[in-house]
């Protein structure tokens, strides 16, 4: 067992101090992914934590509080986010520039995060998945069909995609 301090992003002040399971010479990546770990099982706040670079691949983060947090480069892969608070958060990597919109299912506590990738395209993470727009449509189609839940999830589809379209509209030209 190490202790890995995690940092505030804006005022560089302590925020805690996590006490994980790793080789002292890890990467920082995976330390700062072990440290939000620890966080969440332990009740130590992330809001405003300077995330940056943390491998949260596959990672349980329903519910986590994450508002202000730096997640610059962090490795989100897998992870699940349903329930969690990124109001405010920096979330950039080599793939997402930008998050669009976050939309929650009544049918079930299922949230869905778009981003804007770097390439243009959009993308949505809810639960374990990472699906384009299209993506997500046919899962629908073949997941369940004619079914209210479908109904709601085709309705927040339509809402990232016109969501999308408005951002794009609204950027000023290169």
């Amino acid at each position: 067992m190490i202790s890995f301090k995690i940092f505030n992003r804006f005022s560089g002040d302590l925020q805690f101090t996590a006490k994980i399971d790793c080789p002292k010479d890890a990467p920082d990546g995976v330390k700062v992914g072990l440290s939000v770990k620890w966080a969440i099982k332990h009740g130590a706040s992330l809001v405003g934590a300077s995330l940056v670079g943390a491998s949260l691949v596959g990672a349980s983060l329903v519910g986590a509080s994450l508002d202000r947090a730096s997640l610059d480069r962090a490795s989100l892969d897998r992870a699940s986010l349903d329930g969690a608070s990124l109001v405010g958060a920096l979330v950039r990597n080599d793939e997402i520039a930008t998050l669009l919109a976050i939309a929650s299912r009544v049918e079930d506590p299922y949230t869905f995060f778009a981003f804007r990738l770097r390439d243009g395209r959009v993308k949505i993470m809810a639960g374990c998945r990472w699906f384009t727009i299209e993506e997500y449509r046919e899962h629908v189609g073949a997941a369940y069909p004619g079914t209210s839940k479908a109904v709601e999830t085709l309705a927040i589809l339509d809402f990232i995609e016109t969501r999308a379209a408005s951002v794009v509209a609204k950027e000023p030209a290169a």
